[in-house]
This record gives structure tokens, C-alpha cells and sequence, in this order.
């Protein structure tokens, strides 16, 4: 989740607006029809974010990029304060960060504790594309870890559509294994010549299909011969002086 709570510009609120990417949300600060006067300006950006946390097996951190990497201009000085909780701050266990490129491992900071005991980290000189990521480390059990349930409402959430690919295709599996268990009916169709409608002598239903005899003469699936046995009818459309029969092997 990433929620934008406010901008401002000089201590005033200033329009933007948000733009989903294929790694995160891109937020556009004023308008494009507003050029900004010369001068320095002051811009604050307010928003809230969650699972940002790193639960490992011997201790728990904060994992932050906190100016990202793909700014155009270079940043001069950047600091970042991480205020957390009096029962964790008091027992951080370590102190770590990252500076330059995209997964480049420069070590171009420093981190130092305020009157409070926070963590705070600088950076100064980083040129385009260059960044700050910081770590900070506690012992394990301080803060409450997601449940099983809660894993599994983000994975899905994360995952819409891949989880809906693999439910319709789970779907189509057990559609076609139940089709496949399901004996098949085979049409066949045939024509004879009649000069007028066939009697129908008798008809009865053996809970499958309807068998039906027509004057005694009774057609088979091998190509209606006549002969004395009887085969399932699905259907019978005549035609004028045509009768077709659709046959099935029922």
C-alpha cells in the first residue's frame, strides 16, 4: 500500500497526482500548465506505506530506498530520520546503508543517533540516478509479524491475475478430466426413403436415451441395416417424404 496523505510547496498544499508503474507509483508535484517562479522552494511530500518490514530468523530491520533512483538532478545533501517505537529504538543493533546506482553497495553516508536515541542518516553529492537506501536492525519479537492469513490476503492482492489465470486454468482441468470420465455420444446420421411418416409402433425410455421401433424395422449404428436389433434414438426430424434419424451408440 501506498497512500498519499499531502504536498506542499512553501508551506502550501499543492496539487499532484499519482501514476501506477511496473515498479511502484510515480507522483507528479503542481500542474503542467503552472510554471514555477525562480527560486528556492520548499516541497513536502506526506504519504503512508506498509510492509515495509523484514521479519528473518535472528532479527527483524527497516529496508528503505529513501530518495530512489531515478531523479535527473543531482541531490546535494539528503537526510532521513527513522522514528520508531520507544521499546525498538532503545535496542536497534545495527546501522547500515547504501549509497550510489541501483544495487551498488557504496558506502558514501553516515549514521548517528538523535537526543531520542532514532536513527539518522546522510548522505551528500549524489549525482543523477544515484541513491540512499538505509537499513536499521532490532532484535526479533518487538514488533508483531504478519500472520499466515495476512501473507496470503497480499500474495493474492499482489498477484490478481495470476491467480485468476491459475483458477481458470485449475478449472479447465477438472472440466476436461470430468468430461473425459464421461462416456461419449457418437451421432450418426442416415437417411431412408419413406413415402409417408412411420408409424410409431412403441416407444419407452431406458433412462438413457429413447428406443423406438418404427413398423418393425429397427436401425443399427453399422449403417442402418435392418435387422432385429435395437439401437438409442436422440432425435428424429422428418422432411417431407425423408425421415433422418440421429443415432447414438446411448
Amino acid at each position: 500500500m501506498f497512500e498519499v496523505v499531502s504536498v506542499l510547496r512553501d508551506g502550501k498544499r499543492e496539487p499532484y497526482h499519482t501514476n501506477e508503474t511496473d515498479d511502484g507509483v510515480r507522483v507528479y508535484f503542481g500542474r503542467s500548465d503552472y510554471d514555477l517562479p525562480p527560486g528556492m522552494h520548499t516541497y513536502e511530500l506526506t504519504y503512508r506505506t506498509n510492509r515495509q518490514l523484514g521479519f528473518f530468523k535472528d532479527h527483524d530491520e527497516l529496508y528503505w530506498n529513501v530518495t530512489g533512483n531515478r531523479w535527473k538532478f543531482p541531490i546535494d545533501v539528503v537526510t532521513a530520520t527513522v522514528q520508531l517505537p520507544a521499546n525498538v529504538r532503545n535496542v536497534v543493533t545495527d546501522l547500515d546503508g547504501y549509497t550510489g546506482y541501483a544495487a551498488e553497495k557504496g558506502k558514501a553516508f553516515t549514521a548517528k543517533r538523535d537526543e531520542e536515541s532514532n536513527p539518522v542518516f546522510r548522505a551528500e553529492g549524489l549525482t543523477p540516478e544515484q541513491g540512499l537506501t538505509i537499513v536499521v536492525s532490532w532484535p526479533k519479537g518487538l514488533i508483531a509479524a504478519p500472520s499466515a492469513e495476512q501473507k496470503r490476503a497480499w500474495f493474492i492482492a499482489d498477484n490478481k491475475q495470476a491467480v485468476f489465470g491459475l483458477g481458470w486454468l485449475i478449472l479447465t482441468l477438472l472440466y476436461r478430466c470430468v468430461v473425459s470420465r464421461t462416456p461419449r455420444l457418437r451421432l450418426c446420421h442416415f437417411w431412408r426413403s419413406t413415402e409417408s411418416r412411420a408409424d410409431v409402433a412403441r416407444t419407452r425410455r431406458d433412462g438413457k436415451t429413447a428406443i423406438r421401433q418404427f413398423d418393425s424395422v429397427r436401425y443399427d449404428l453399422s449403417g442402418a441395416r435392418r435387422k432385429g436389433e435395437s439401437v438409442g434414438l436422440a432425435g428424429q426430424i422428418l422432411s417431407g417424404s425423408r425421415e433422418r434419424l440421429l443415432v447414438s451408440n446411448g
